[in-house]
């Protein structure tokens, strides 16, 4: 059940600034996405708020979240002793795991983890486009 704050929000006009930003968290093994969904529900951190859940690296978990809501799930995080990895570089060349990038040279691999993580992220972007038009078109 929302609170009133939640209710009346709902019923605002969304501001123009709409960000999004994928907020890091050290993570011990992957589970699926229902799970840590249920995990955030017990630290009160609202899912429905959740646009996407990731794992960039071993032992990272990604969430992303609009910017408005940033402080409130660092502050819930820091009551269970979590801390958010702000150094944390999902394009870093340690993290490219493929075999296939491993003998080029530091220079290319740069470039290929960059890369890897653009077209990740334009494909989770387009999915999301699409997720909305359907949405939207069903009315």
């Amino acid at each position: 059940t929302p609170s009133f704050q939640e209710a009346a929000q709902f019923f605002q006009k969304p501001s123009e600034y709409q960000r999004f930003q994928y907020v890091h968290i050290p993570f011990g093994k992957r589970l699926p996405h229902s799970e840590i969904r249920q995990y955030l529900r017990s630290l009160t951190i609202n899912p429905n708020r959740i646009i996407d859940i990731s794992y960039p690296a071993r032992n990272v978990l990604s969430l992303l979240i609009h910017t408005k809501y940033l402080l409130s799930v660092s502050l819930l995080l820091r009551k269970v002793n979590t801390l958010l990895l702000y150094e944390f570089n999902p394009t870093d060349p340690i993290y490219l795991r493929d075999p296939t990038y491993i003998s080029l040279p530091k220079q290319k691999k740069n470039m290929s983890s960059r890369t890897l993580c653009s077209m990740e992220t334009l494909n989770k972007t387009t999915i999301f486009h699409r997720m909305r038009g359907t949405q939207h078109n069903e009315y």
